[in-house]
């Protein structure tokens, strides 16, 4: 497992002397000097001791809480950052590590004509296609939308044309996703359009029934005229 820092040490010392600097700088403010003598500057010492003893507490205080959030943040870099060796030969990040092992056992070695020499270049390819068919697996299916399938197909495609993977099976599953999806969007409109004509019939219907009241009222007061 290989491990990959990607922010330098110089970086985080950079950012501490920054903030030990300001705070040093707003320390330094002096108030006006009162009378010279040697009682009042006696006075004077012993009552900002305890100011300059408070100041200096918090902004040690506050210097460590800043190295902790670098190391927290520093942690979770490395987290991200750290490589799994995946059967037949490849390395990729821990998050695509279980994304890649079910692709290789279902669909065999889709690398394996790679015209990509670097490992790191594959590697970066076939994070590529994991996040794809990740995103495939756990996106809702009332959240998917045409442009977004269309945009992995057209991902999948350059990798299948540029790099030589074996992804004919992705690109087919794309192909009838995308498909359905514009059926259903058709099927939609459809509906929408129907439900309009239907709702037009019900009004004229509705008109109608009320028209029939008004000749039915007409029509009694006639008879009993007669």
């Amino acid at each position: 497992m290989e491990r990959r820092v990607t922010r330098s040490q110089t970086k985080r010392n950079a950012s501490i002397l920054a903030d030990f600097h300001l705070l040093t700088q707003e320390d330094s403010v002096q108030t006006p000097a009162g009378p010279s003598t040697r009682d009042v500057d006696l006075r004077s010492a012993q009552n900002s001791t305890p100011n300059n003893f408070t100041s200096l507490t918090e902004m040690l205080s506050m210097i460590a809480a800043h190295v902790a959030r670098n190391q927290v943040d520093e942690l979770d870099e490395v987290q991200s950052d750290l490589r799994v060796s995946i059967q037949p030969g490849y390395s990729v990040r821990e998050a695509y590590a279980s994304t890649l092992r079910k692709i290789i056992e279902k669909h065999g070695d889709i690398a394996m004509n790679c015209t990509l020499k670097s490992e790191d270049n594959r590697s970066i390819s076939l994070e590529k296609l994991c996040r794809i068919v990740h995103k495939l697996q756990t996106i809702k299916l009332r959240e998917i939308t045409v442009i977004q399938v269309k945009e992995m197909l057209d991902a999948v495609i350059d990798l299948k044309k540029s790099v030589n993977f074996d992804v004919e099976w992705l690109i087919k599953n794309l192909v009838e996703i995308l498909e359905a999806l514009e059926l259903v969007n058709r099927l939609k409109v459809c509906q929408d359009r129907n439900l309009k004509v239907v709702q037009e019939s019900m009004r004229a219907v509705k008109g109608s029934e009320d028209l029939i009241q008004v000749y039915e009222d007409k029509l009694k007061k006639l008879k009993e005229k007669v």
